[in-house]
């Protein structure tokens, strides 16, 4: 099975984990939050329609559900000569990244 590495916890880089693992492949996402923030939902916050936790969605629930990696951290460095990025935890290897 190939890894892909999606650097980026938000709209776009959780529908690109969930769309590669429906397509058999390994994904693991890098977020610098343990969230993924509904933007089109926030216009009700400011009039207290919602609180912020409303509009959000932890990305541990969607790990679960969609059998994908989750790692909370900042990306430091990209490396591409070497397949690598740092973070400012761990470092990671990959093959593919988006």
């Amino acid at each position: 099975m190939k890894n892909v590495l999606i650097l980026g916890g938000g709209f776009a880089g959780v529908e690109a984990a969930i769309y590669l693992r429906k397509k058999g492949f390994g994904v693991t996402l890098v977020s610098n939050r343990d969230y993924v923030f509904v933007y089109p939902v926030s216009i009700w916050i400011p009039v207290r329609k919602r609180e912020f936790a409303e509009v959000c969605i932890q990305l541990d629930d969607l790990k679960r559900k969609h059998d994908f990696e989750v790692i909370v951290d900042e990306v430091q460095e990209i490396n591409t000569k070497e397949n690598k990025v740092s973070l400012k935890n761990q470092t990671l290897t990959y093959s593919i990244t988006s």
